[in-house]
């Protein structure tokens, strides 16, 4: 139907419907885990837990969506759309970021033994570092070559031959 080609439009369009199912969900899913479960022995495998259970799934779909339509609404905002632009580094290599978020997580946890030893705020400082170090990481590659490692990789195997990933220098 071409929503996409304008998602500005499409996300207004779609705001009040989007909305009010994303809320009805999010208070399901909390009315689940804090009302529901802990008061209500549901058995494995039974129709009422499959159903309950998908609907926290959906629910976890909906708050992921309502993250993209969020950022997707707060875009056309010039203001917004600036500062907004700084991530545009590290959604380009996304998935070189990932991987390097996971290591990072690993050897941080696991290798130096610092799983459930955090608090949700040095969870929180952790994380603004981590990602404030991708960004620039990111911006610095981005400046020397086209493509993160992984996609550089991911699109070579892709289109089965060894992709160009250096910016060509134009002398002047």
């Amino acid at each position: 139907k071409g929503y996409h080609k304008n998602l500005s439009e499409f996300t207004f369009k779609i705001r009040k419907p989007f909305l009010s199912i994303v809320f009805i969900l999010i208070i399901y899913r909390y009315s689940f885990l804090y009302a529901i479960m802990p008061n209500v022995k549901l058995e494995h495998g039974s129709i009422l837990s499959i159903t309950l259970f998908t609907l926290v799934i959906l629910a976890d779909i909906a708050i992921a969506l309502f993250y993209v339509w969020f950022i997707i609404y707060l875009h056309k905002k010039p203001m917004i759309s600036k500062i907004l632009s700084v991530f545009s580094y590290i959604g380009r290599m996304a998935l070189s970021n990932y991987i390097l978020q996971s290591m990072i997580g690993y050897l941080v946890m696991r290798t130096f033994g610092f799983y459930d030893t955090f608090s949700i705020s040095e969870c929180f400082i952790i994380v603004i570092v981590i990602f404030s170090f991708q960004i620039l990481i990111s911006k610095m590659w981005l400046s020397y070559f086209k493509y993160g490692p992984l996609e550089w990789l991911w699109r070579s195997i892709s289109y089965g031959k060894l992709m160009s990933i250096k910016i060509d220098s134009k002398i002047i």
